[in-house]
């Protein structure tokens, strides 16, 4: 299971910075998208397995975390059917729980220097995109601009996750000089650049009506 996590997470990566590159709404702008949501499904969900066994429930909370957020965005642009909404429906619970659940785990520890921050941001984060969800599925409407940022952020975040967790969380397998000169943090500065230059262009062009 670790060769396989190892491989689609590098598909992951691969085909996240092309689909953030290439023109939108194209062909091959589609193809890696569908290939960016198939390889982070499988690198978030087997990784989120090897540390279970492993027993380390933060590792555990990030890939369940990134699963959500990918399957979240990935639901928001796609043709609205009985089954697509009955996905949209199954998305909503897993965040409610995901996030629920890492709040209270949160909580529940006694001592607040014994808390991980990581539950708290990861279980706050998930818990108010789910309840966007929620209004979302009880009726909301997005414009067609507004629903291409939903889309956009979420599938960001995971890949901002993917990324972190790959230079910085697994900063040993690279060289000494590229940790003694912080290059690692590098390509997650990268991300977020490039997802705020697409969500503000994005919704720039939903205002003036193009």
């Amino acid at each position: 299971m670790v060769y396989l996590h190892i491989l689609a997470g590098g598909l992951a990566l691969a085909s996240g910075v092309a689909a953030l590159w290439v023109r939108k709404g194209g062909r091959l702008h589609r193809t890696c998208g569908m290939m960016f949501v198939q390889a982070m499904l499988i690198m978030a969900l087997s990784g989120a397995a090897i540390a279970w066994f492993k027993a380390k429930p933060v590792s555990v909370l990030g890939g369940l975390v990134t699963a959500y957020f990918v399957l979240s965005a990935w639901l928001t642009v796609r043709r609205e059917t009985p089954r697509s909404r009955q996905w949209q429906a199954f998305s909503m619970l897993a965040g409610l729980l995901i996030g629920g659940g890492a709040l209270l785990a949160w909580l529940a520890v006694p001592a607040p220097g014994n808390r991980s921050p990581a539950f708290l941001v990861f279980g706050a984060i998930t818990l108010a995109a789910a309840m966007l969800d929620l209004r979302l599925f009880l009726g909301g409407a997005l414009s067609p601009a507004h629903r291409l940022a939903r889309h956009l952020w979420r599938m960001c975040f995971a890949l901002l996750l993917a990324t972190v967790s790959l230079f910085l969380g697994q900063a040993q397998l690279f060289p000494n000089v590229l940790r003694q000169m912080e290059l690692l943090i590098l390509p997650e500065v990268a991300v977020v650049l490039v997802s705020v230059y697409w969500l503000i262009k994005v919704l720039a062009i939903g205002r003036r009506g193009r």
